[in-house]
Order: C-alpha cells, then sequence, then structure tokens
C-alpha cells in the first residue's frame, strides 16, 4: 500500500500479487475442513489483494461475467494490444483461483494474444461465495460459452484450433 501511495506503480504492483499469492497459499490449506471461516477471510484477502496488484500493473483487462447454466462465471479479459488476435482461454481447476492463472494472461500479452480467463463451479469465488459446486460431467459448457464470449462480448477474433504451437522465447 505505501508503495502505491508514493506513486511506486511496479513495486506496489509486485507486492499485492505477492501478498495475493500468499493468502491463496494459506487459504489453500484449510480445506480439509470446508467449513473453516478463515477460508473466507483469507479467500476475500488474496482477492482484494490480486484486483490492487493487477490495477497497479497497469495491464489492459476487463472483468467479465459468463452466463453458465442459470448463473455467470467470474472472468478477466486481458486484451493484448491490437482489436483482433488469438485469444487463450485459461481456466482454473481443482480449487484453483482466478489469480493463479495470472501468470498465463501475462505471457499470452506478451506474445501479442488476448487472454481470458475464468473459474468455473466448484472453483474459486464461485464455490466460495456463490456456493456454486461442482455437481457433474459437462464442464466443457462452460469453456464453450468462454470462446463465445471471447469472440463476441470481447470483440475479438479468435479461431478454434485442435493444437497450438508452443514457441519457448
Amino acid at each position: 500500500k505505501k508503495s502505491a501511495e508514493r506513486g511506486h506503480k511496479a513495486s506496489a504492483a509486485d507486492a499485492y500479487l505477492r501478498a495475493a499469492n500468499y493468502y491463496r497459499a494459506a487459504e489453500f490449506y484449510l480445506h480439509g475442513n470446508p467449513t473453516d471461516p478463515r477460508i473466507i477471510d483469507l479467500s476475500g484477502r488474496s482477492a482484494h489483494c490480486f484486483k490492487e496488484g493487477l490495477r497497479e500493473s497497469g495491464m489492459n483487462h476487463e472483468y467479465v461475467e459468463i452466463p453458465y447454466e442459470g448463473t455467470t462465471l467470474p472472468g478477466i479479459f486481458y486484451r493484448a494490444g491490437g482489436e483482433r488476435g488469438p485469444v487463450l482461454i485459461a481456466q482454473t481447476g481443482f480449487d484453483g483461483t482466478i489469480d493463479g492463472l495470472f501468470p498465463w494472461a501475462q505471457a499470452a500479452v506478451r506474445r501479442g494474444w488476448h487472454c481470458l480467463t475464468f473459474e468455473g463451479p466448484g472453483q474459486g469465488q464461485v464455490i466460495r461465495k456463490r456456493h456454486r459446486e461442482w455437481r457433474r460431467h459437462g464442464f466443457q459448457r462452460a469453456a464453450n460459452s468462454q470462446g463465445h464470449d471471447a469472440r463476441g462480448v470481447c470483440g475479438v477474433y479468435s479461431q478454434p484450433s485442435g493444437a497450438v504451437e508452443h514457441d519457448d522465447e
């Protein structure tokens, strides 16, 4: 917070993102008892620090809500700069959170790709705040709706592909 108050955006972003990671890691190890009240507290602190870190980072992003089975799933769309371009769609797994996908978004944007990250049912804020659990197979429907969102709502072009070439720069 002190770095942000002093106008040191890079240091503030790094500190907030580091704090978000610490809170996220601490919260993860409490899942042996899903009713432990510290889960909600630490999860909220992690989300707050991530949001502040992302804001201070200056990375072009927007928060989106993607329709899914009568509710919505939280997402973040990171714009690489240009209007049109490929989109990397990254979703969490297990007990993952949207902030854990930030390195994927950074890597995509550095390479000129837009990136859409999201939390699915049973993950992150979807289970902790919205109480939407993983109940059945068919989660690819969320990924499919994400693809439509990336091409439509976010106004970018994404060409479906069976494989993505990887270039280690």
